[in-house]
């Protein structure tokens, strides 16, 4: 069942989930310098969900992460996690709404409250920057709905009046009867906050063929591998 969230538990988790983002990425040893003078640009939405069956009523366990599977048919990054995303598209009106319209295409899902935004990392090859949203799945009417002009209907939580908003209904991955895109992405799960954020649900693994450098990884559900 759908879970309810306070405008001050928002701005709290929203904040939390923030800070550790910007202290992980300014205590890393790699300092990222990418391959050509104007990298790609691309966005994914870092999508909150409500857990199905929360261990408590804390917000860390009743809030939980959604990713996508990526289609074996792929050419690139084929059957591997990810959250929804793609590049920029020239139709697109700020790197925001490339998120979104990509989150509806992969997946069908529109009714996104974001949170805020989160540094911009590259990819693997360095040729692309890439902006990381965070939003949460919720009911209307706190959500855009018209996808066309999407960057302008998404309101940022930050600038609605705790006097309008009150509390957002979040939904679980059940309630947000997805239409997966099957060319794209093959299923979809979710991981809650406790434990992407229990140094005891993660390991530290090299990545690929990258000599030293170690990237944390986690166990989905099924065992997906979730590189972070």
């Amino acid at each position: 069942m759908s879970s309810s969230l306070t405008i001050q538990a928002l701005r709290r988790m929203a904040a939390t989930i923030e800070q550790r983002s910007i202290t992980a990425a300014a205590g890393s040893a790699v300092k990222w310098k990418y391959a050509v003078p104007e990298p790609k640009q691309a966005a994914v939405l870092a999508m909150l969900v409500a857990t199905t069956s929360p261990a408590s009523h804390h917000a860390m366990d009743t809030l939980s992460v959604l990713f996508t599977v990526r289609s074996r048919m792929l050419r690139k990054h084929a059957g591997e996690v990810s959250f929804p995303g793609g590049a920029l598209d020239a139709t697109d009106s700020s790197i925001l709404a490339a998120a979104l319209r990509e989150t509806r295409e992969e997946i069908g899902v529109e009714s996104v409250l974001v949170l805020g935004a989160l540094p911009t990392l590259p990819d693997i090859s360095l040729r692309i920057k890439v902006s990381p949203f965070l939003g949460i799945a919720c009911w209307r009417p706190y959500c855009g709905g018209d996808v066309d002009s999407v960057a302008e209907e998404v309101r940022h939580w930050g600038s609605i009046p705790e006097s309008q908003m009150g509390s957002v209904r979040v939904k679980t991955i059940e309630e947000l009867s997805m239409t997966m895109n099957r060319d794209e992405v093959d299923s979809c799960f979710s991981v809650t906050l406790r434990d992407l954020l229990d140094p005891k649900k993660r390991r530290m693994q090299d990545f690929r063929d990258r000599t030293g450098l170690k990237i944390p990884v986690w166990n989905g559900p099924n065992n997906e591998q979730i590189w972070g």
